[in-house]
């Protein structure tokens, strides 16, 4: 008998049945009618794209962009034959849940999870790999407390703490907007969030983290920072070619500098830069000095993180 094979099937089948066993059934992340308060007259399991697409009739991608793994929902009646959906996304990490969380803005804060946030009839929040949401069909204004009861419940079942993705601690703070700190993967997420060419340039898939950071300061000057991690060097210098030939008009690809700054229009300047297996772009608006002092800081914080490993 080849023990060290033995020994890899025994690991392998303890670590199956230890994350079989982490991860929760899908209905006991979801309050009951009696805990909310109102009956429960649907509960819906989606395990593939397909049920994903089913259920949500649109928006779907944006979830098969952060890796998504199953969806529990629950509906319940209220008075007035008001809705309310609670949702439980499973996904692959704590920084995929993260990203998500990171795709809308935040109006007011709750100590739900973490990250959690109340706008207008709907409250978010995160759990380790689970990303919740929270929402209803009709008269809002009227039950927003039965909303945030409902998320206090669900919360209290999940109760995991995630870990954000590293990468984003090496986006400059200082001239940062207001909630504008993102992590996504795919082109998909990056052209909801901005807008640069009407083709995927940068190549983006699910492979890749970037991080982006919305700037803006006293003098009306913005710009938008995104550090980019590629699976490997060939790939991200493959996107940095082809993004330098469509943002700058560059036919010779074979020779190209290792960075690049363009004023584009009097009013917008670009900058993008191949560094190993990170590409980091930078797009300004009215002057560029805002954009190349948040670069400067954002090209050392990633050069210490890189030697720190």
């Amino acid at each position: 008998m080849n023990f060290r094979l033995l020994n890899s099937l025994i690991a392998f089948g303890l670590f199956f049945t230890t994350s079989s066993f982490a991860a929760p059934k899908a209905p006991e992340l979801l309050p009951s009618g009696d805990e909310i308060g109102w009956p429960e007259i649907q509960t819906i399991i989606c395990r593939t794209e397909s049920d994903l697409f089913d259920y949500m009739d649109g928006g779907a991608e944006l979830y098969f962009g952060f890796n998504f793994r199953r969806l529990a929902a629950r509906k319940y009646l209220g008075p007035n034959d008001i809705e309310m959906t609670i949702e439980s996304f499973l996904l692959k990490s704590d920084a995929d849940a993260y990203g998500l969380m990171s795709m809308l803005p935040i109006d007011q804060k709750m100590q739900l999870g973490d990250m959690g946030s109340y706008s207008i009839g709907t409250l978010r929040f995160i759990a380790g790999p689970y990303y919740y949401r929270i929402f209803l069909t009709g008269d809002f204004d009227h039950y927003s407390q039965q909303i945030k009861k409902a998320g206090e419940i669900a919360a209290a079942k999940i109760q995991l703490k995630g870990n954000p993705p590293p990468l984003i601690r090496l986006m400059p703070a200082s001239d940062r907007k207001h909630e504008g700190l993102h992590f996504f993967h795919d082109y998909i997420a990056f052209k909801n969030l901005f807008f640069l060419h009407i083709k995927n340039i940068l190549e983006l898939t699910n492979k890749n983290n970037v991080v982006m950071g919305e700037y803006c300061n006293i003098a009306a000057d913005i710009a938008a920072l995104f550090l980019i991690q590629y699976p490997d060097y060939m790939k991200c210098s493959n996107a940095y070619k082809n993004a330098v030939s469509a943002l700058f008009h560059q036919t010779d690809t074979s020779s190209l500098k290792n960075f690049y700054i363009q004023q584009l229009n009097p009013s917008k300047w670009i900058y993008i830069e191949l560094s190993g297996s990170y590409i980091l772009l930078g797009v300004a608006e009215n002057h560029n000095t805002l954009m190349m002092d948040r670069m400067t800081e954002l090209k050392a914080n990633l050069s210490a993180f890189l030697k720190g490993r």
